[in-house]
């Protein structure tokens, strides 16, 4: 079967201003093999082989869905299905991930893990606060760093 790409663009017309970037339209890049967008529903649900590129990091999954406001803001986005985020320095993934814009707040769920050069953490649930770069993990945390010159990147 031929893999169908859709691409879907956010601009400033969505309303994705983010406050650091003031007055700069915040533009996402999506393909998937499928999109189904339900207007009266106020939502985007894109399937197969889902790769989406914006400010917040690069997501890959299974299926995301889009959520938007009364404004047409996206108010939320949900990856399911072995999601995976890299963003700058930093890779994570889960069963799901969600992304809330205008809280500059990403959530890894089930299975959750989150790795840079030189640490590797896993729990349930992590929270990352993109803009004052906070991490939180709960439920069974477990994870290694390295010190020194061990010489070795950590990987997942």
């Amino acid at each position: 079967m031929k893999r169908l790409n859709v691409i879907f663009l956010l601009l400033v017309t969505l309303g994705m201003i983010y406050p650091a970037a003031a007055e700069e339209p915040s533009t996402r890049k999506i393909t998937a093999d499928s999109l189904r967008w339900e207007y009266e529903a106020k939502t985007a649900v894109f399937t197969g082989n889902v790769e989406m590129t914006s400010k917040e990091g690069d997501i890959s999954a299974v299926k995301m869905t889009v959520f938007f406001d009364e404004e047409d803001e996206i108010k939320k986005m949900i990856a399911e299905g072995a999601a995976t985020l890299i963003r700058e320095n930093q890779k994570g993934g889960g069963e799901i991930i969600e992304t809330y814009p205008l809280d500059n707040l990403i959530i890894l769920k089930n299975n959750a893990w989150i790795s840079s050069d030189k640490a590797l953490f896993k729990g349930e649930e992590i929270r990352f606060d993109t803009i004052k770069e906070i991490i939180n993990i709960t439920k069974g945390v477990k994870g290694e760093i390295q010190t020194g010159n061990e010489g070795k990147n950590i990987k997942q």
